[in-house]
């Protein structure tokens, strides 16, 4: 029987030089620009088959952070600089990893004010991202 571990706190996500923490709900990874990495071209006769292989290494992350959170002044600054720099998330329980050379928040968030506390999305874009899906470490 494998056994495994899942701490939020051990997942390390940096965007230029900024470690970005108080996040409110799940950070979300998208890659391949929104697209399949392999598009299926086949003839009108159907003999034809070919794997076209997209290339497409763009991204986004969104970054949920709690209205109390710090890093929220600290992005609206970099927002407001057209800050680009490299983007690094690492999970720390196991072997995956995201990491861009260039990444720009391309979407900041909209906030909500209500009886409860919301959180306030904050979207980055990436270029020539390079992401290993891994699994956690097993228990020893």
């Amino acid at each position: 029987m494998s056994v495994a571990t899942w701490d939020f706190s051990k997942l390390i996500v940096t965007w230029a030089g900024i470690t970005v923490t108080g996040f409110m709900n799940d950070v979300t990874l998208t890659c391949d620009g929104g697209e399949d990495a392999v598009k299926t071209v086949v003839g009108s006769d159907g003999r034809e088959t070919v794997f076209v292989f997209m290339n497409n290494r763009t991204g986004d992350v969104v970054l949920p952070l709690m209205a109390s959170a710090r890093a929220n002044d600290v992005l609206s600054a970099a927002f407001a600089a057209k800050t680009i720099g490299p983007l690094q998330i690492k999970d720390l329980n196991g072997t995956t990893v995201c990491q861009a050379p260039a990444a720009v928040i391309s979407k900041r968030p909209a906030p909500t004010f209500g009886k409860e506390i919301s959180a306030r999305e904050w979207t980055i874009s990436f270029a020539d991202g390079d992401i290993t899906i891994g699994g956690l470490a097993a228990v020893s």
